[in-house]
């Protein structure tokens, strides 16, 4: 499969040398979840300082958009509902994504998830130019296949597996930041609160849940509770910091048991 998929991505290439050269139109496809779309924000920032005349579309499901939408660099959105999450979609919807990616003519593809059918849409889709993680042999139909490993003794974090695929195709990569940018409306919204009332102390915000998604549940990836509240006591004490802890509905038993039995200053912990 990967022999053939060589050969056609090199007759391929000899007919569309701008996409390789000067992309006009891009695409990264991450469908979830929060966490790890959150992480490929790096990669956006290196992708925008490297072409910034082009068009940066994110393809990314319901859950997660609100990250892609936020950010500077993506022009557009597109939400693909349930599509990349394990036992929500079927083939007919992939295809018709398909359909609709070859309408743009995108000429460079990121696809940031190891699935080997999401791999396959950029393909479906007509873009000469796919790049992506190549762990186990999954990324198969790719033009420029970035080795990851699975072995435990040499993990990366998710966010220098991204990098690395811009490094790969010749991206630099200076000092990008993991970012969430709210919009201004959201910036003066947030200050009318009247947590931020009290300008004599930093103010935090800490999310202790996570791991959560559509279709995953991955509780234990969260950080113990006990590390957490020695964060609390040093963010209160030791920066005199005012602390908001956030969430979902499903986060607020967990949060009022971050502060069960700690003594703490009235009013510096908001839940």
């Amino acid at each position: 499969m990967r022999a053939i998929f060589t050969i056609l991505n090199q007759l391929q290439r000899s007919f569309a040398g701008h996409a390789w050269k000067q992309p006009r139109r891009i695409v990264v496809i991450k469908p979830c979840c929060l966490g790890d779309v959150i992480m490929t924000t790096p990669l956006l920032e290196s992708i925008q300082q490297a072409y910034p005349a082009a068009s940066l579309t994110y393809l990314t499901g319901t859950w997660s958009k609100v990250v892609p939408e936020h950010h500077p660099a993506v022009n557009h959105v597109i939400d693909i509902g349930s599509i990349g999450i394990p036992g929500r979609y079927r083939l007919p919807e992939l295809l018709q994504l398909a359909r609709q990616l070859r309408r743009q003519r995108y000429d460079l593809a990121f696809v940031l998830d190891r699935s080997p059918m999401l791999t396959l849409l950029p393909w479906l889709a007509g873009i000469p130019r796919r790049v992506g993680p190549d762990s186990l042999g999954r990324g198969f139909s790719l033009t420029d296949r970035v080795p990851v490993s699975s072995s435990p003794e040499h993990l990366q974090h998710q966010a220098d597996i991204y990098l690395e695929l811009a490094r790969a195709i010749g991206i630099p990569v200076q000092q990008p930041h993991m970012r969430f940018e709210p919009t201004p409306a959201e910036q003066e919204e947030a200050a009318s609160r009247p947590y931020f009332n009290d300008r004599n102390h930093l103010h935090i915000a800490m999310l202790i849940g996570g791991g959560s998604n559509p279709g995953m549940q991955l509780s234990a990836k969260r950080w113990p509770l006990e590390r957490y509240r020695e964060l609390l006591l040093h963010l209160v004490y030791e920066l005199d910091a005012s602390v908001l802890l956030v969430g979902g509905p499903d986060d607020s038993a967990l949060n009022e048991q971050l502060y069960e039995g700690l003594t703490l200053p009235r009013g510096r912990v908001t839940n």
